[in-house]
């Protein structure tokens, strides 16, 4: 019995045999871009979501033909949910379901090394679905990323330079500071060793 399901209840699938059931391999939400078999990503820049896919099954109509009145399998993706505005956070919310899921199945007592297994292998999976990440997005999408990383280097360096900038103006203010330290003590130096003029007595 499915999760959820109330005791007694029995689904569109478990009501005809296997053998029966018509697949015609249709797909209900396809996402822009499929991740794995089960997950994908819907959406556009600054506003991605995380799909998940699912076996549903439905009972046939009129407009289906000659399967009408009998029940149906298809596909459908639908929002896992998580709504991100940047690939990265759509990637980082994968990581976490993919270790997390193999967690649960391992019921692991604290063995190290299948924590580094399961996250070595959650890495190598995302670096293969991300070979492809480049057909998903359009044109238009790679060069709002292109400017939105742009825009974001270039704060950077705005903020490196008013950092040194910061740092250049104090090392000028300590010079000038040193600098009128030396002037105003080579001045007393000087008076200090200026010979004393000595009044002479004029003769009577």
């Amino acid at each position: 019995m499915a999760k959820g399901r109330k005791k007694g209840v029995v689904s569109l699938k478990d009501t005809v045999p296997d053998s029966e059931i018509v697949r015609l391999r249709k797909v209900k939400n396809p996402p822009n871009y499929q991740i794995d078999d089960d997950y994908g990503i819907t959406g556009g820049y600054a506003d991605y979501a995380l799909v998940k896919k699912r076996i549903a099954y439905r009972t046939g109509t009129e407009e289906d033909g000659v399967n009408c009145g009998r029940v149906i399998e298809y596909e459908t993706w639908e929002d896992y949910p998580c709504y991100v505005s940047t690939l990265e956070g759509i990637f980082e919310a994968y990581a976490r379901i993919l270790n997390l899921t193999e967690f649960k199945k391992k019921k692991m007592k604290g063995n190290i090394s299948e924590l580094v297994e399961i996250h070595q292998r959650t890495h190598d999976m995302i670096n293969e679905a991300l070979k492809g990440i480049d057909t998903y997005l359009s044109k238009e999408q790679e060069e709002v990323c292109t400017l939105a990383d742009t825009k974001q280097e270039l704060l950077n360096d705005i903020k490196e330079l008013r950092q040194q900038k910061s740092e250049v103006i104090k090392i000028l203010n300590d010079i000038n500071k040193m600098y009128n330290e030396i002037k105003q003590a080579r001045v007393i130096i000087v008076d200090r060793d200026k010979p004393k003029k000595r009044r002479i007595k004029e003769d009577e």
